[in-house]
């Protein structure tokens, strides 16, 4: 359930990614073939900008750039880490018992 959610919020922003993208290359053109001058883009420029910007910040905040997080592999590896500390300990406690034997 967790992946599924996880797939949807990336999709979702690489979506609205590229309709920023799309949007301001749109923006550009009726502003170039209405106008036929430059001169209009500098207002047009900021806001395509300023979406494209939120775009990105939202696709940050959603994906933390696309990594996906798996917490019970995580959960997995810790546990890994801690049995095998334990074994060594176990070992170590067995040989120390053996030294003192001697």
């Amino acid at each position: 359930m967790k992946e599924q959610k996880q797939i949807l919020k990336g999709t979702l922003a690489v979506i609205l990614f590229i309709a920023s993208i799309v949007s301001t290359i749109i923006f550009i053109g009726i502003t170039i073939n209405e106008f036929h001058t430059l001169k209009n883009l500098a207002v047009l420029l900021p806001f395509s900008t300023i979406l494209l910007v939120a775009s990105v910040g939202y696709y940050v905040i959603l994906t933390n750039f696309g990594r996906q997080e798996n917490k019970e592999l995580t959960k997995i590896v810790n546990e890994k880490k801690k049995l095998q500390e334990m074994i060594e300990i176990a070992e170590l406690k067995k040989k120390l018992k053996e030294i003192e034997q001697k």
